[in-house]
């Protein structure tokens, strides 16, 4: 059997079947002396559903009022709205939100979307230092501007499955590139010393303000 335009029909099932998505690693963790951490990428999931779709109403308001602890009319309000997005939850730290990624896939209709963001532990202690950076992960002050090259991850193209149904499932190409993480930076400043002067400063601040 002769196949007419055979690579045109193997990028059509390439195309259904077959998903690039672009995924990075995390960036560098900064550190202090001491091993404490000054700015980390966390993760933070957001679950939602589409109320035009078929959803298992009843176990997801069930699953998330145990989760949160809210009461169940809290969720069974918010599927009263009809949009292809409801948002749930927002926010949900990583080590939160995982029981409930664990199962997600038994439970028809809830959706997670993850948003990797940078946080800093000791917030205004350390930024005149540290610094901060944009919406796109890129350091524009401090020690997250000075070394970015370093603390920035690899960003890769990874493929997936793509079943019938559009989910992505775990690609079976055995030459998935490697993500690496970026670098971590360790500081020569103390967190307890900096804790101490900047309590010390308060102090003083408050003694000759109410002279």
């Amino acid at each position: 059997i002769q196949i007419i335009n055979k690579n045109l029909y193997s990028q059509i099932v390439t195309e259904n079947t077959v998903k690039e998505i672009v995924k990075k690693g995390d960036r560098g963790l900064i550190l202090s002396r001491d091993n404490e951490v000054l700015a980390e990428t966390t993760k933070k999931y957001t679950f939602w559903v589409n109320t035009y779709r078929d959803n298992n109403e009843d176990l997801i308001i069930s699953t998330l009022a145990e989760l949160f602890q809210q009461q169940p009319e809290f969720y069974r309000e918010k599927f009263k709205k009809e949009a292809s997005y409801v948002m749930l939850e927002k926010n949900i730290p990583q080590f939160i939100a995982l029981p409930l990624l664990n199962k997600i896939k038994n439970i028809r209709g809830l959706r997670a979307d993850g948003l990797q963001m940078r946080h800093y532990p000791y917030r205004n202690l350390f930024s005149h230092i540290v610094g901060h950076v944009d919406s796109e992960g890129e350091g524009k002050a401090g020690i997250e501007k000075m070394f970015n090259d370093l603390l920035l991850p690899d960003k890769k193209r990874m493929k997936y499955n793509k079943s019938q149904s559009g989910n992505l499932n775990k690609s079976i190409d055995s030459n998935q590139p490697i993500i690496n993480d970026g670098l971590d930076i360790q500081l020569t400043i103390d967190v307890k010393i900096q804790e101490i002067l900047h309590s010390e400063i308060l102090k003083g601040l408050d003694k000759y303000s109410a002279l």
